[in-house]
């Protein structure tokens, strides 16, 4: 019936001069009683006294009516939706936190009209999905084909099926509102872990390394490696075309050169269920993995190689690996073998000095395994989960204080504090 307001509203928006002006409680009054049902009932009794005094036939006859308009209000409904196939158009992948459109297109049988349809999309963990409520949209009239776009923002990572959508239908007689579950044709929804908004990297964390981005574009030099041929990607070094291989093959080709001496920046990526703390979208697993995949994309960006290692063993210097990257990451589960300090030792004894290794850890299994590391050149980064601040979120923190100590910088992460800030305004 709000609906009904709204479009008396919207009809009597230009104010007519008259001599009687209803009052507007009388209006409201108007619209919230006499709806549909309430006017079925109203003509119930008002047939059932006529019938007193006309007789039983006529009594039964109009029961008999009002009983048919009943059944009709429904079983058309279910007639309507028997006659619709569904089918999810294939979604492309996005980040948490990202605003995405997911088309359903609709067929109905031998071309049949349709009306006064509302689908909404049923997906597996819809809960942890999204937060605003389920995307709603009405099909007012179709015959053929149809095509619906529903607009959510995922808020977490992770893979979902997209192939239910639930319909719900008062045609034509708007009495009875029927709701149904309908299979359509599967599809699989891929949501990427959460970009951070990282600008630069604080030049105090990089003493001792090699500065990030200083060869960035360089010239390949006497002292570089030759490792082969590959076609050409948006972005690369003209510089670099071999154009006697263009030539033969027809597609342009490029000599690559691998840095004898490369800065690498090394993220050992932890999956351990020591750190899957917090619910929802406060858990340090899930900040953690949302960390590495936007210093994966800021390195990548600024011409960095980096290595995965740990739960994730994957090399990234194109835009294809970090896709394959950030596709690693969502399917990655919480894992509960504690090998995660193994993992740490042998990346940082493996590297070389212009490497930069960061890892991700929480308080707890810091506090109950203190690293026993040999002496190592490269740089450690050390992001520390702070375990109270995840297990009771509204609680207020200090702002955390960033310690350095030779080579290893160790950085407390808490629950209520933006990673990114804590990045970009440390100078």
């Amino acid at each position: 019936m709000s609906n009904l307001k709204k479009d008396h509203q919207s009809t009597v928006a230009t104010p007519v001069k008259s001599a009687l002006e209803i009052p507007k409680l009388w209006q409201s009054i108007f619209y919230r009683f006499f709806t549909l049902p309430n006017i079925t009932g109203l003509l119930l009794c008002a047939m059932a006294l006529i019938a007193w005094n006309r007789g039983l036939a006529l009594l039964y006859g109009m029961v008999a009516a009002l009983l048919a308009f009943i059944l009709l209000s429904a079983i058309l409904p279910w007639v309507y939706l028997r006659r619709l196939h569904l089918a999810f158009e294939q979604p492309i992948s996005v980040h948490a936190g990202q605003t995405q459109a997911i088309h359903l297109h609709i067929n109905t049988q031998k071309n049949k009209k349709i009306y006064g349809i509302q689908l909404t999309p049923a997906m597996a963990s819809v809960a942890t999905f999204y937060d605003s409520p389920q995307p709603t949209q009405c099909l007012t009239y179709a015959a053929g084909q149809a095509l619906i776009t529903f607009n959510i923002t995922p808020t977490q990572r992770g893979c979902f099926h997209l192939q239910h959508v639930k319909l719900t239908c008062a045609y034509p007689f708007g009495l009875i509102t029927i709701h149904k579950n309908i299979l359509a044709t599967p599809c699989l929804q891929t949501v990427y872990p959460k970009l951070l908004n990282i600008k630069h990297l604080p030049p105090s964390w990089l003493h001792g390394a090699v500065s990030l981005g200083e060869q960035m574009h360089r010239n390949p030099q006497g002292y570089d490696l030759f490792v082969g041929l590959r076609q050409y990607r948006t972005g690369d070094n003209y510089r670099h075309i071999d154009w006697r291989a263009t030539a033969r093959s027809g597609d342009m080709t490029l000599r690559e050169f691998e840095q004898l001496e490369q800065p690498c920046v090394s993220l050992v990526i932890n999956a351990d269920d020591t750190l899957n703390i917090g619910h929802g979208q406060i858990n340090a697993l899930e900040h953690s993995l949302s960390l590495a995949a936007s210093i994966a994309k800021y390195c990548l960006m600024q011409g960095i190689t980096v290595n995965a290692t740990g739960a994730i063993d994957c090399h990234i210097n194109s835009v294809d690996h970090l896709d394959d990257f950030y596709t690693l990451l969502t399917q990655l589960p919480a894992q509960t073998q504690n090998h995660y300090s193994e993992y740490l030792a042998h990346t940082l004894s493996s590297h070389n000095h212009s490497s930069i290794v960061i890892s991700f850890i929480n308080q707890g299994s810091l506090e109950a395994t203190p690293p026993t590391y040999h002496s190592h050149a490269q740089k450690h980064w050390q992001f520390i989960f702070n375990d109270e601040s995840y297990l009771n979120p509204l609680k207020t923190f200090k702002r955390p204080t960033i310690t350095h100590h030779h080579q290893t910088i160790s950085i407390p992460v808490y629950a209520n504090h933006s990673i990114a800030d804590t990045i970009n305004n440390n100078d």
